[in-house]
């Protein structure tokens, strides 16, 4: 789940404990005038703040009978997982906004949380055939800037048999933009120039660049190699890149 931004919860004494609890896909905080407590979660838990200062964390939901959300049962049979959360505090350098309904987290909590949800997984081969036509991505260093998370760089797999899969020089590159809480200790940390298109791929092997619809369906602008990535804030941009 891609987290947009998050909505401010109240906590009512007069109802039961198990209506202030609210689902936490990705993270949740508090905050005061100095500090904000951000917890950032590898997996979507319950959470509550039942009392001030104080962040209550629920891994696991027992029933003893259905409730009516289409099991059928109680929740009885119950299995242990790891579940993975980073703390974070932060000093804050601006008044929070105790009216606004909605709040960003800051860079940094993004930069954690993308850790815990987009574990970096290493494969290294074995052959020792050198591929026929090697792409090389990504030649600059530290491409994306601070704001920037790839979400998506897959191969289209042209072929409409499904019980055949065959090479396709068609690529999907899709990008996302973090809308985000400003704090200048932090944003001085991060480099925010736009990335181009020909730190993405080498320009002798691009045939051509479109940016399209989420599903790419639909081309919405032809792109040329010299592009620069203008992605607006809290948006997903879609780019079919076709290789010669």
């Amino acid at each position: 789940m891609i987290q947009v931004n998050t909505i401010r919860r109240k906590t009512y004494s007069k109802i039961p404990l198990q209506g202030n609890v609210y689902p936490m896909p990705t993270m949740a905080y508090i905050e005061d005038d100095h500090v904000r407590f951000s917890i950032l979660s590898g997996q979507p838990s319950g959470v509550a703040s039942l009392k001030s200062g104080v962040v209550d964390i629920f891994l696991d939901r027992r029933l003893l009978r259905d409730d009516n959300r289409g099991m059928g049962q109680g929740v009885t049979d119950n299995r242990e997982i790891v579940s993975t959360f980073k703390l974070l505090f932060e000093p804050r350098s601006t008044i929070a906004d105790r009216s606004s309904l909605t709040g960003y987290p800051t860079l940094l909590a993004h930069q954690h949380s993308i850790e815990l949800l987009y574990p970096m997984h290493l494969l290294e081969s074995t052959s020792t055939k050198i591929p026929q036509h090697e792409l090389n991505l990504f030649s600059k260093i530290n491409l994306f800037p601070g704001d920037y998370h790839l979400v998506n760089l897959r191969t289209l797999n042209e072929n409409r048999d499904d019980a055949k899969f065959s090479a396709s020089k068609n690529l999907a590159l899709i990008l996302r933009r973090f809308a985000y809480d400003c704090d200048e200790a932090y944003d001085n940390s991060f480099h925010f120039e736009q990335p181009i298109l020909e730190h993405f791929f080498p320009a002798n092997q691009i045939e051509s660049i479109q940016q399209t619809s989420l599903s790419l369906r639909h081309v919405q602008n032809q792109l040329a190699i010299t592009t620069k990535l203008d992605v607006p804030l809290a948006e997903l941009m879609t780019y079919k890149i076709k290789m010669k």
